[in-house]
């Protein structure tokens, strides 16, 4: 004789919720494991893809620059110098932007989690 069929039908099922629910992985969560290789193309691709890089933000950072030292003073020299300090700053967070999301993907990746 098992020991559930003396007990009331309620402490199995209570039992059963205790045990959380059943439910898959979502479809972000992969139970493979990829390899190191493939982590640091998809990173890569993934981070070129979303990230304007150097380029996107020194052009950015210049035309900030631009406007803030037309405002500023209005003459050439000041334009040029926001340009090129904006130029020099956008790029820079450009760069590290790009950098934090290849290490998110690639570190993602390993996890088993792939971003879509």
């Amino acid at each position: 004789m098992s020991v559930f069929s003396r007990l009331p039908a309620a402490i199995p099922a209570a039992l059963l919720c205790l045990a959380g629910p059943m439910t898959p992985l979502p479809a972000d969560a992969q139970n493979t494991q990829f390899t190191p290789q493939y982590c640091d193309a998809y990173a890569r691709d993934r981070a070129n893809r979303k990230s304007g890089g150097v380029v996107g933000g020194a052009v950015a950072g210049a035309t900030a620059g631009t406007a803030i030292g037309h405002i500023a003073d209005g003459k050439l020299s000041s334009r040029q110098k926001g340009a090129t300090i904006g130029a020099v700053v956008g790029g820079t967070a450009g760069a590290v932007n790009r950098n934090n999301l290849y290490n998110k993907y690639y570190h993602g990746c390993l996890s088993g989690v792939i971003y879509k």
